[in-house]
C-alpha cells in the first residue's frame, strides 16, 4: 500500500468516526434542542430553519474540526440562543426622526402575527383555516402536543404556565375546533 492509498484509508476512517460522533449527538438532543428553539422563537418555520442552521454550524465547526465539547447539548443550546439573536436583531426597526414630515406611527412596522405561521405544515385547508382563528396561545399548545409530542408538565414548563392551566387551554382548544368544523358528537 502506497503513502497516497494510506491517507486516503486514514481520511475515509477519519469522516466515519466524524459522522458517528454527529449521528450520536444528533439523536441525543434533536428533540430537547427543537422544544427548546421552538418556544424561543416566533414560529414554527423560524424554529425549524434555526434548527438546522444549529446542526449544520455544529457538523461544519465543531464536528469537522475534531472538537468535542464536555456537554454538546448545552454548546447547541448555546448555538440557538445565538441564532435566536440574530433572527431577533434583524427584526429590530431602526426609527429616525431626520425626516419631519414623518410621523412615529410610520416608521416603526405593523405588528406580524408570528404564531399563524405556525401552521403552515397542515395539510387539510380546512384544519388550517380552524386553527388560524385559534388564539396564538392555544395554538402553541396544539403544535407542542401534536408536531412535539410533549406532555402537558413539558409544555407548562416550556410556557412557563402551570400544568392545569395548559390542559384546560388545550381541551379548550380542541373543543373550539371541533366547534369551527362543525364536527359532531
Amino acid at each position: 500500500m502506497n503513502i497516497l492509498q494510506q491517507k486516503s484509508g486514514a481520511g475515509s476512517m477519519e469522516k466515519q468516526e466524524h459522522q458517528k460522533y454527529f449521528e450520536a449527538v444528533y439523536c441525543e438532543t434533536f428533540e430537547k434542542v427543537s422544544r427548546y428553539v421552538f418556544f424561543k422563537s416566533p414560529g414554527l418555520t423560524e424554529a425549524e430553519d434555526i434548527t438546522a442552521t444549529v446542526y449544520t454550524d455544529f457538523y461544519q465547526y465543531v464536528v469537522l474540526k475534531c472538537r468535542r465539547p464536555d456537554n454538546a447539548y448545552a454548546y447547541l443550546i448555546k448555538m440557538s440562543n445565538h441564532e435566536l439573536s440574530r433572527l431577533y436583531s434583524k427584526k429590530v426597526t431602526q426609527i429616525s426622526f431626520d425626516d419631519e414630515e414623518l410621523t412615529l406611527r410610520d416608521t416603526i412596522t405593523d405588528e406580524i402575527d408570528w404564531e399563524l405561521t405556525l401552521f403552515d405544515q397542515f395539510e387539510n385547508e380546512e384544519l388550517w383555516k380552524a386553527v388560524c382563528r385559534l388564539s396564538p396561545a392555544e395554538q402553541q399548545v396544539l403544535i407542542a402536543k401534536f408536531r412535539f409530542d410533549m406532555t402537558f408538565q413539558e409544555i407548562a414548563l416550556a410556557m412557563n404556565h402551570g400544568e392545569s392551566a395548559v390542559k384546560l387551554r388545550y381541551y379548550r382548544s380542541l373543543k373550539k375546533l371541533k366547534n369551527l368544523l362543525n364536527i359532531c358528537n
